[in-house]
Order: structure tokens, then C-alpha cells, then sequence
């Protein structure tokens, strides 16, 4: 929910950027629901350096 919460604010701000910029983040966005992360977005990131 916080991640949908997120995307919207984000996709606010995009809306004025090149489309280049909004396309890729609707990617990402596409690309997260797909790992299906209950945590936040700094969990995550955390997560990916501790495997690395």
C-alpha cells in the first residue's frame, strides 16, 4: 500500500519530466509488483546489498 502511495506522488512529479523519465519508472513499478516485497523500498534495497 505504502509503495502505491509512493508511485503516486511519484508519478505527480514525473508527469512534467521528458516521457523517457516516466516510461522508466513505470517500469520499475511494473518490475516491483512482480517480486511481490512486503517491506518497504529501504528493506529491499538492504536486502539486495547484504546479497550482493
Amino acid at each position: 500500500r505504502s509503495w502505491d502511495n509512493f508511485h503516486a506522488c511519484a508519478s505527480d512529479v514525473l508527469s512534467s519530466c521528458p516521457e523517457e523519465a516516466a516510461a522508466i519508472w513505470e517500469s520499475l513499478r511494473q518490475e516491483s509488483r512482480k517480486i511481490q516485497f512486503q517491506g518497504n523500498l529501504q528493506e529491499l534495497c538492504s536486502a539486495r546489498g547484504r546479497l550482493a
